[in-house]
């Protein structure tokens, strides 16, 4: 009898050493949770930008006569804030946003006006730019980048004296369009780091002004059409305040 258990005893062993083990539970995977792009947000930007400028005469002005070539570059900074909203749909990022800046892009350069006369001076002097834009964009993680456009403004000034000495100055809020693109990082779930390129054509504005400083007798004018193109890269930081 012995004998018999411990033969049932060592083939009992023996299956249960070679039965396969039950693999262990897995553990619920926790991953990081997936990035939203959807919301509201509201930043700051600053940079550089270049202001291509044709100053073109119709008409013989007290300063420059027609035909005289008087193209300009100024450039200079730009700093402001924006405020816009995101809407994510998959990989896919449509947008909108508002923007205003403040900017010192000014140029003033020496011209010789007419031929007889001693040169002028002409400035040239962009401020106050406000940009409303549309974007599409692509998400790649925490990768943003993208395409925008829309409307753009600025005041932009344009001022003339010589050595008599007389002076003008005229300043007009010109409109325009923009379009532009760029990337964001997102560096935290409510915190956004890019860089942006903005291009904008503005409407050509005839800066008409009287001249001072000029005594008794009909009044003189300054009379400049300001063809203006800009161009400006941006460093953004983007806080999101609010979600949907």
């Amino acid at each position: 009898m012995r004998l018999l258990l411990k033969a049932v005893a060592a083939a009992a062993f023996a299956i249960l050493a070679l039965a396969p083990r039950a693999a262990p539970a897995s553990e619920p995977h926790s991953g990081p949770p997936p990035l939203n792009w959807s919301g509201i947000y509201a930043g700051i930007h600053v940079g550089w930008g270049r202001l291509d400028v044709d100053r073109a005469y119709p008409i013989d002005d007290h300063y420059v006569m027609t035909g005289v070539p008087a193209d300009q570059a100024p450039a200079g900074w730009l700093g402001g804030g924006q405020v816009g909203v995101n809407r994510q749909f998959g990989s896919t990022l449509i947008g909108a946003e508002l923007s205003l800046a403040a900017a010192d892009i000014a140029e003033t350069g020496t011209f010789q006006g007419y031929p007889t006369d001693p040169p002028v001076r002409l400035a040239t002097k962009m401020s106050n730019l406000f940009t409303a834009t549309a974007r599409l964009g692509g998400i790649h993680g925490s990768l943003l980048s993208y395409i925008k456009g829309g409307y753009a403004g600025a005041q932009i000034t344009a001022s003339s004296w010589d050595p008599a000495p007389h002076w003008s100055e005229v300043t007009h809020w010109t409109g325009g369009w923009t379009v532009g693109g760029g990337f964001e990082l997102m560096i935290r779930p409510n915190l956004t780091w890019g860089v942006d390129y903005t291009y904008i054509n503005f409407e050509t504005r005839t800066h008409n002004g009287r001249v001072n400083g000029v005594g008794p007798g009909p009044p003189l004018f300054q009379n400049t059409q300001i063809n203006a193109e800009l161009h400006s890269v941006m460093a953004r930081l983007n806080f999101k305040i609010g979600s949907w």
